[in-house]
């Protein structure tokens, strides 16, 4: 990618990324890969419990919700366990783009924080996020009144409808959201981070769509180093930087006798940048922050 060519796009750029389109991905250089799942042997059979059942009906209720707060919650449960390596889940921090603050993506992180308290700088880092909040949250800034209806408002269906089109990925599952929600967190990331030789940060969002019963999804990417410079200076770039590849994989529901151990396994593996050290699963887990850059901050996006 050529960065005098990003700084062209500036202004395309600096639109609310619920706006992305495919061009946006072309000014970034970016590209989605769909990759086969990872497979994974669980150490233990599985025995029939009250536990073990309670946890199935969690995993088919989550695959069949409509509504984000129960799929939210029922994750959380699973991915916020006792042996997980994950011990709290935030609120998501903001993007920037050329220095400025230009949006806050609508997903929650999870992380882990140190007995002192501290957010450990090496990870592991999940992102998760509800397509339907995308979706709905476009809907809101489209239409700000609501949805114009054919019959009362013809004229005002047909804008919206066009402008609806416009901004709606023809595949889902290669939205450019995504992108914005990863190169935050790797941005996140990169200020918690004490090593200045760090080239490259890895970042995982976990992706529930309530018209997928089938799957959860997962993306992942390498964001450089060199690639966040160019967001935060692209006005003096002068060199040449390939965009990132998000890699996407699913993860079946079924069996859901043993998809809470899944699912951990399959975000640790992702999300886990450097060796996690055992001392880790140990802290006992703090209570949920709303936002882990400072509770006072107003979303503005």
């Amino acid at each position: 990618m050529s960065l005098p060519g990003t700084t062209k796009h500036r202004r395309e750029l600096l639109v609310n990324p619920l706006f992305w389109t495919a061009c946006h991905l072309d000014s970034f250089a970016c590209s989605f890969r769909h990759v086969p799942t990872k497979a994974h042997r669980l150490a233990n059979e599985i025995q029939e419990s009250a536990d073990i059942n309670e946890k199935t009906n969690d995993a088919e209720i989550l695959s069949r919700s409509a509504v984000p707060n129960v799929k939210r919650s029922i994750l959380s449960s699973f991915l916020l366990e006792e042996e997980s390596v994950f011990n709290q889940r935030s609120k998501a921090p903001k993007f920037y783009f050329a220095g400025q603050s230009v949006h806050r993506p609508y997903f929650n992180l999870f992380l882990h924080r140190t007995q002192a308290g501290q957010i450990s700088q090496d990870g592991p880092f999940l992102g998760y996020l509800d397509y339907l909040d995308v979706t709905s949250k476009r809907v809101t800034k489209l239409s700000p009144s609501g949805v114009p209806i054919q019959s009362q408002n013809p004229i005002g269906a047909r804008l919206f409808a066009k402008k609806m089109a416009r901004i709606t990925p023809q595949e889902w599952t290669e939205d450019p959201y995504f992108i914005c929600v990863l190169l935050s967190i790797a941005q996140f990331q990169r200020r918690l981070s004490k090593d200045s030789s760090r080239r490259a940060f890895s970042t995982c969002l976990l992706v529930v769509n309530r018209e997928d019963h089938e799957f959860v999804h997962i993306y992942e990417a390498q964001i450089t180093n060199e690639f966040l410079d160019m967001l935060d200076k692209s006005a003096i770039a002068t060199t040449s930087i390939n965009g990132p590849a998000v890699y996407h994989r699913k993860i079946p529901y079924r069996p859901f006798e043993n998809f809470p151990e899944r699912i951990r396994a399959e975000t640790l593996a992702s999300a886990t940048a450097d060796e996690v050290d055992a001392e880790k699963k140990a802290v006992k887990r703090p209570l949920e922050s709303e936002d882990d850059q400072g509770r006072n901050v107003m979303q503005k996006h």
